[in-house]
C-alpha cells in the first residue's frame, strides 16, 4: 500500500510519522524531567531544610545548657535576669523551629522520633523551670544538685533524641539521593532507546519512500 502512494503522499506520511515519534520522545523527556525535578524538590523540603532546622535546634539547646551554668554563677540580680531572658529567648526559638520542622515530617519513623523529642523536651523544660526558680530563691546549692543530677539526665535524653533525628534525616537524604540517581539513569536509558528507535523508524520510512 505504501509503495502505491504518490511521492508527495509518502513524504508527507513519513514527515507525520517522524513528527509523532519526535513528539513522543519530547513528551517522555518532559515527563521524566518533571519527575526528577519533583524528586529534587522533595529532597530539599524533606531532608535539606529539616537538617538545617535540626542543627539550629541542637545549637540553641547547647546554648541553653551553657546558660544554666551562667545562671548559677550570676553574681547579681540583674545578671540573673539577663541570663534568664536569654534562656527564655533560646527556648522560644527552639519551639519555633520545632514547629516548622514538624511540618516537614513525612514518615511514621520521623513522627515517632519527633514525639519522643517533644516528651524529652517537656521533661528537660520542667527541670529548667525548677532550676531557675531555685536560683531566684537563692537556693544555689539545691540548684547545683539538680543541675548535676536529674537535670543532667533529662538534658542527655533530649540530646540523644536530637542526635537520632539528625541521623534519621541523614539516612533519608542518602536513600533519596540514591533513588534520584536511579531515576535519572533510567530516564537516560529510556530516552536513548526512544531516540534510537526513532532514528531507525525514520530511516525505514526514508527507504520505503524512495
Amino acid at each position: 500500500m505504501f509503495k502505491n502512494m504518490k511521492l508527495a503522499t509518502k513524504v508527507f506520511t513519513g514527515f507525520i510519522a517522524i513528527a509523532l515519534i519526535a513528539g513522543l520522545i519530547g513528551a517522555f523527556g518532559i515527563y521524566e524531567i518533571k519527575k526528577i525535578a519533583d524528586a529534587d524538590t522533595m529532597m530539599y523540603e524533606s531532608v535539606v531544610v529539616p537538617l538545617d532546622q535540626i542543627a539550629a535546634i541542637a545549637v540553641n539547646f547547647q546554648r541553653v545548657r551553657v546558660n544554666t551554668r551562667d545562671l548559677l554563677d550570676a553574681g547579681t540580680k540583674e545578671e540573673r535576669a539577663n541570663v534568664e531572658k536569654m534562656m527564655k529567648d533560646l527556648r522560644s526559638e527552639i519551639s519555633k523551629v520545632s514547629e516548622a520542622y514538624e511540618k516537614t515530617i513525612r514518615t511514621d519513623e520521623g513522627r515517632k522520633l519527633f514525639d519522643e523529642f517533644k516528651k524529652t523536651r517537656e521533661a528537660y523544660g520542667a527541670d529548667l523551670d525548677k532550676f531557675a526558680e531555685l536560683v531566684r530563691q537563692g537556693k544555689n546549692s539545691e540548684a547545683a544538685v539538680l543541675l548535676k543530677g536529674d537535670m543532667n539526665k533529662s538534658a542527655r535524653a533530649e540530646q540523644d533524641v536530637i542526635d537520632k533525628l539528625s541521623e534519621q534525616k541523614t539516612a533519608m537524604g542518602k536513600k533519596t539521593s540514591e533513588d534520584n540517581s536511579k531515576l535519572a539513569t533510567t530516564a537516560t536509558y529510556v530516552m536513548i532507546g526512544f531516540t534510537v528507535a526513532g532514528l531507525i523508524l525514520a530511516i525505514l520510512f526514508g527507504l520505503f519512500a524512495a
